[in-house]
């Protein structure tokens, strides 16, 4: 990635984009030198991201590659006619095949338990087993070329020389195919939309830099899209969660296309052609691999690119895939394949403010040890204060001062909230409520002239200067006896209400 405490750079500048305008995005990479962990003489860099995990060099080069969930492993297939296995945490399981009969172009998962389907090249479409041995072949394939599994059904779709067609894996037979209108279209590319209730089951096929819109459902072209872009298209990928398409092409940017056809946003970065995208539903991130050596990291929703990863390799990424969950994803070149993952340094445990993005100011954990559990209080922006369970991250209770909070604190086993305003005024509120209940406000606490009840002497009084507004708040808990402290704590779990204090307690001098 890098050398130990440098920075990578790229300057360009973001624009927030919006629906039905035509917006370019110039992405913002910088790579973190990373947290140093030292132990002994060693020096362990971790940072967050996207990291390798394994590389594997290749004798003969992968002409595909593929992730099934069924056997938990992914799968590359070679121009020697090996197929590879690989566990699903990247290593290298074993040569599953050596055979001059297994020369498909491409394999694909099917939902029926352990199986899959050898296509191309040509008319070849073939049922295999979890071992690869084939258990049925179609006898009415066309040409194939792109093949790819409907996410809601056990459907294949395929396309090829001036076909599309539509199979029924537990059959082995062809439900739907269509070649009107298709008959100088040679399609390489291919994504498909979430069917939905309310339209067409649709489905985009790339050929040169048109895109073939075709209803799956009736089996007929709807619209042939010649002005997506200037150069051929190169990769081609559907986002589930925003249902919008995404293209790569010849210009070197990547362009998210709304369904009504209008420009969202363009995504420009990398120096060479993109030569694949792979989107995770799971995680809503898209990865882009280009001859520029770089594997790119975009956030959809948000139009920003996460980061930039160069391969390191001497020749550049062909394809990336990955698993549905996110959890690995692998990339292959003529040397070899790798895989990667996202590693987190920290993730989010709890969300305060909503959408506000309010400052942290402070944040207090309960001192007491188990049975007792652990709770945070945390002050943000100027006046807003949350209990966090710590364990789960959900807020218990929150409280919204009318004036700004100095600072507070938390008694446990007594369910108190003291907090200090910026006006000199201790609130103390109940916990137990949510929201948490205001019960007292003591004004201008310690202000003002000394008072005898404040053990200062006459001469003292004279010589110190007068006490102005609080500016901090400490507050001292102390417990004589756990299980009684503990047992009157789970008593006012059970009461759940506003549980007031003795308002002559509150003013006796020593708890001032």
């Amino acid at each position: 990635m890098m050398a130990l405490g440098q920075e990578s750079r790229t300057t360009t500048t973001v624009l927030s984009p919006s629906l039905g305008k035509q917006t370019s995005l110039s992405c913002d990479v910088k790579e973190a030198p990373g947290k140093v962990l030292n132990s002994k003489s060693k020096q362990h860099v971790f940072t967050h991201g996207l990291h390798r995990l394994q590389h594997f060099s290749c004798d003969s080069p992968v002409r595909y590659m593929m992730y099934s969930e069924s056997t938990a492993a992914f799968i590359s297939l070679h121009s020697d006619n090996t197929v590879w296995l690989y566990k699903a945490d990247g290593n290298k399981q074993t040569s599953l095949l050596h055979s001059t009969h297994f020369s498909f172009m491409g394999l694909t998962a099917t939902k029926v338990s352990g199986c899959l389907v050898g296509w191309g090249p040509g008319p070849v479409f073939t049922f295999l087993d979890s071992h690869l041995r084939p258990l049925d072949a179609a006898n009415d394939a066309l040409d194939i070329r792109v093949c790819q599994a409907a996410e809601d059904s056990t459907e294949l779709v395929t396309a090829g020389v001036g076909n599309v067609c539509v199979w029924s894996v537990r059959l082995m037979r062809c439900k739907v195919k269509i070649t009107e209108g298709l008959q100088h279209s040679t399609f390489t590319q291919m994504a498909l939309a979430t069917s939905r209730s309310d339209r067409p089951h649709r489905a985009f096929f790339v050929s040169g830099q048109v895109v073939t819109v075709v209803d799956l459902d009736v089996g007929k072209v709807l619209e042939h899209k010649t002005d997506l872009c200037s150069g051929d298209i190169t990769a081609i990928v559907y986002c589930s969660h925003l249902d919008y398409l995404i293209i790569a092409s010849q210009e070197l940017s990547i362009k998210v296309w709304a369904p009504n056809w209008e420009l969202y946003m363009t995504f420009v970065g990398h120096n060479g052609v993109v030569n694949s995208l792979f989107y995770c539903s799971e995680l809503n991130m898209l990865l882009s691999a280009s001859v520029d050596h770089t594997i790119r990291w975009w956030d959809v929703e948000k139009g920003v690119v996460v980061e930039c990863v160069h391969t390191k390799q001497k020749t550049p990424p062909l394809c990336i895939g990955g698993t549905r969950k996110g959890d690995t994803f692998f990339s292959f070149s003529h040397q070899g394949v790798d895989f990667w993952t996202i590693r987190s340094l920290y993730t989010l445990h709890c969300k305060l403010g909503g959408d506000k993005k309010v400052p942290l100011r402070q944040i207090l954990v309960s001192p007491f040890p188990a049975p007792f559990p652990t709770r945070v209080l945390c002050v943000s922006g100027d006046s807003d204060i949350a209990l966090v369970a710590a364990e789960t991250g959900a807020v218990l209770t929150s409280f919204k001062a009318e004036q700004k909070i100095l600072c507070a604190d938390y008694c446990l086993h007594k369910e108190i909230l003291l907090a200090l305003t910026e006006a000199g005024t201790v609130l103390q509120a109940n916990t137990l409520t949510n929201p948490i209940t205001l019960m007292q406000e003591w004004r201008g606490r310690g202000q003002g002239p000394w008072q005898q009840r404040d053990c200062v002497t006459e001469n003292a009084a004279e010589n110190l200067p007068i006490p102005g507004l609080a500016c901090c708040l400490a507050l001292y808990s102390y417990i004589a006896e756990t299980q009684g402290a503990l047992e009157e704590w789970r008593s006012l779990q059970e009461r759940r209400g506003c549980r007031h204090r003795n308002k002559a307690a509150l003013d006796d001098n020593k708890n001032k």
